[in-house]
């Protein structure tokens, strides 16, 4: 809990409380405390709490399902606020205006293998209309980072997929799991930070980009999720699986350890799960551009010219990442066969790969990916300037 003496004056429920008296009241036992670590992780912990209670993600699930009356019991964190219904997305105008181009997005069957099956719920559908992100104005996300309509021909699509499943090998495999981590791909930059600056990547240096990291995929899932329900669109399982062709034999993935075969195109299933998210645009497209844009931006200034580093190429970072032979969790044991150096010159050669294994392993159609790239181009350069302010937009002021 928090120490005995801590200055809880943000409670809702008190008459007295206001935003000022909340923030002064915390300097003030800040300032008495000198700023020592419990002081000062207790007071950053309830700043995250008391920002959490009316962020619009309804992480307490206080709110119930139609967002403006309150859960009385058994309130499920994370809840859905806006009555979700896929068949209002652009989609639905596109079913009527020309078949068979409108398929919406449908849960799809998932099972835990030994006979219990369920279907999915699409995941925070509230918080792309409704969250609060922390650096993009949320007039820009409802008015400006707006898609088209992705105009799918979904019979030329369920073929790309097909014959992208088909044609997998080990790297393809191995890339497909790392993008699926987004901790992953943290990590591996973190760490390839690390051999290229040694002491110079201090602790306060690290904590500052990951500030900036993690404030740039918060308001990237915004800016995604808000279009993703907005757009609705389906998945590839279920156009391959459903569509006028399901019956039609096909040489492609034939599933976990059972390598190309020959099956009917409903009973494919894509490399890696699906997500339970509508499918344009691609959410890891968005967030591994805004990485690539954060980390070129963050880098110059943290070790650029003039700085404690004086890199005069700062911007550029070689990320590689070591897959074990048989370290695969979709086909563990057999995937890879050998051990696989997962090497990207650049960060953009990362970001390419990113999105690329979306395609590969099957969760995406084309558009999904490009388009990411698009509608989430400039997010991380925002978070930069941003987090910049914070240090007085001087690297001085870090060890």
């Amino acid at each position: 809990g928090f120490p005995s003496d801590f200055p809880l004056l943000c409670d809702e429920d008190s008459s007295t409380t206001t935003t000022t008296n909340c923030g002064a009241s915390l300097k003030m036992y800040l300032e008495e405390k000198g700023y020592v670590p419990e002081a000062v992780g207790a007071a950053v912990a309830y700043g995250v709490m008391e920002y959490a209670k009316d962020d619009g993600w309804n992480a307490d699930g206080r709110l119930g399902e139609d967002g403006s009356s309150e859960c009385t019991a058994n309130c499920f964190p994370y809840r859905d606020t806006t009555r979700y219904d896929p068949s209002k997305g652009t989609c639905s105008v596109e079913r009527r205006r020309r078949q068979p181009a409108g398929w919406c997005w449908e849960p799809l069957e998932e099972t835990n293998g030994a006979g219990f099956f369920v279907k999915q719920e699409h995941v925070v559908p509230h918080v792309g209309p409704r969250a609060t992100p922390r650096v993009v104005p949320r007039e820009v996300v409802d008015n400006d980072l707006r898609l088209s309509s992705p105009l799918y021909d979904f019979d030329e699509e369920a073929d790309l997929v097909l014959e992208r499943t088909r044609d997998l090998d080990d790297a393809k495999k191995a890339a497909i799991e790392f993008f699926d981590s987004k901790v992953g791909i943290t990590t591996a930059v973190i760490t390839a930070l690390a051999i290229k600056y040694g002491s110079a990547l201090t602790h306060e240096r690290l904590a500052w980009y990951l500030l900036g990291y993690t404030v740039t995929e918060h308001d990237a899932v915004i800016v995604a999720w808000k279009e993703k329900v907005r757009h609705s669109s389906v998945r590839p399982p279920t156009v391959v699986r459903d569509g006028p062709r399901r019956n039609e034999e096909v040489k492609t993935f034939g599933g976990p350890f059972e390598g190309v075969k020959v099956i009917k195109r409903k009973d494919w299933q894509p490399y890696k799960r699906v997500m339970p998210h509508a499918e344009y645009p691609s959410g890891t497209g968005c967030i591994c551009i805004c990485i690539e844009q954060l980390a070129a931006k963050a880098l110059d200034f943290l070790f650029g010219p003039g700085t404690v580093a004086n890199d005069t190429d700062a911007a550029t970072l070689s990320v590689g990442v070591f897959v074990p032979q048989g370290s695969s969790t979709v086909e563990p044991g057999a995937t890879p066969q050998n051990d696989i150096l997962l090497f990207y010159p650049t960060l953009r050669d990362m970001r390419l790969a990113c999105g690329e294994s979306r395609l590969d392993g099957g969760m995406h159609f084309t558009h999904a990916v490009n388009d990411s790239y698009t509608l989430c181009d400039g997010i991380g350069p925002a978070v930069v300037d941003y987090a910049k302010l914070l240090v007085q937009n001087n690297t001085s002021s870090f060890p």
